[in-house]
């Protein structure tokens, strides 16, 4: 049995400005599913998507320190469809902390589909979901994004 190293919980307006400086080193200058890059955008963003809404946001905290690692957003985008989003805190990056967000994240759902948007030029992020069941399903070569999709056993 593996060893947990990673727990998650709920996102909370506590957690507004790891969010914004972990989305902001991914982009600085555009919006990311994260949230806008101006701050007081970000925390609008923010609020709305922890109020009644079809988003789930969740933190990980590695167990040992409890120092948060990263975030997995999952959105309803129609019944039994949600698409994911993860975000890793630039100092723990490379160090396989998105595969274990993802997995603790589909862990918290037992059945529907779940797609993932991943830019080809990015071949980390393109492995993280293939390696965790995801199969390809279009292309839009004008953004040059690939989708994936991954579907519960039956």
């Amino acid at each position: 049995m593996p060893v947990e190293t990673l727990r998650l919980r709920v996102a909370s307006l506590d957690d507004a400005k790891r969010l914004y400086d972990w989305s902001v080193a991914l982009s600085p200058d555009a919006p990311t599913p994260w949230g806008q890059p101006d701050w007081y955008e970000h925390l609008q963003w923010l609020e709305l998507a922890l109020g009644p809404t079809d988003q789930l946001i969740f933190v990980g905290e590695a167990i040992r320190t409890d120092q948060a690692i990263g975030a997995v957003r999952f959105d309803l985008i129609a019944p039994g469809r949600r698409s994911v989003n993860i975000v890793v805190a630039p100092e723990y990056r490379g160090r396989g902390w998105s595969r274990k967000l993802l997995q603790a994240g589909l862990d918290h759902f037992e059945d529907g589909t779940v797609l993932a948007q991943v830019d080809l030029a990015d071949p980390a992020a393109l492995a993280l979901f293939v390696n965790a069941g995801f199969a390809p399903v279009s292309q839009t070569s004008a953004r040059r994004l690939l989708s994936l999709t991954l579907k519960p056993e039956t």
